[in-house]
């Protein structure tokens, strides 16, 4: 789980560092927000290990990456809301544009 978390985690940064140069349509970050869903569904998943037989026979807890872990799930699903309000802001201007911006007018 925590590959993927990378994986998909680079995958947004690069759709943010190219959407700062071009213009995206607006599916586009509706698809990068549910990527990011998933980034902290999978970072939430990495605690499965905790219910393992191995963690009960050891001592396990929390330690500082176990932390810093539960701190990336919530600023990964905080990214997620944050970029869905940005889809619903480009869909906004997306509408605008498409309707010649006329205030009701035929």
């Amino acid at each position: 789980m925590g590959l993927a978390t990378t994986i998909m985690g680079a995958i947004a940064w690069c759709f943010y560092v190219v959407a700062v140069c071009v213009r995206v349509p607006p599916f586009l970050w509706l698809l990068v927000s549910l990527t990011l869903v998933a980034t902290c569904i999978c970072e939430g998943l990495t605690f499965k290990f905790f219910s393992t037989d191995m963690c009960n026979v050891t001592e396990c807890g929390l330690g500082t990456s176990s932390k810093c872990s539960i701190s990336a799930c919530v600023f990964w699903f905080i990214s997620a809301l944050m970029t869905c309000a940005t889809f619903k802001d480009a869909q906004d201007r997306k509408a605008e544009q498409v309707g010649g911006g006329q205030d009701g007018e035929p």
